[in-house]
């Protein structure tokens, strides 16, 4: 390869060793964003959730879901994908019996039944 815009052979391999260098950290980025947008999505179908939906559990369920979705929240904010896709999947465990239940009363309910964590954060 001849370079054209002033160049060095050596600059070209170096830009090219570079991109190879980089390309994992942007991808490690990418797949953190995707993990926190997702986490966004569930934490938000479950705020939505919560408050029309304290008389159909108990109030051990309640606080359960509440920790859970502040441990989310939490993990969200933070740089580690795992612990993030760990966190909303429990948290959408924990509130499917709350969107089954919510299912026919209403468009949010049926919102947070259709996202599934799980199914979310499966990697195509």
């Amino acid at each position: 390869m001849k370079p054209t815009y002033g160049l060095s052979e050596a600059d070209v391999e170096r830009m090219v060793e570079e991109s190879f260098t980089y390309a994992e950290a942007d991808v490690e980025a990418r797949l953190l964003i995707e993990a926190r947008n997702e986490a966004d999505t569930v934490i938000t179908h479950v705020e939505r959730a919560l408050a029309p939906g304290r008389a159909l559990v108990g109030a051990d369920e309640r606080d359960d879901r509440r920790r859970r979705w502040q441990r989310s929240q939490r993990a969200r904010g933070g740089s580690d994908r795992d612990l993030i896709r760990e966190r909303t999947t429990a948290l959408n465990q924990a509130t499917e019996q709350l969107a089954e239940a919510h299912d026919g009363r209403g468009a949010q309910g049926r919102a947070l039944a259709s996202r599934r964590a799980d199914e979310i954060m499966e990697p195509k």
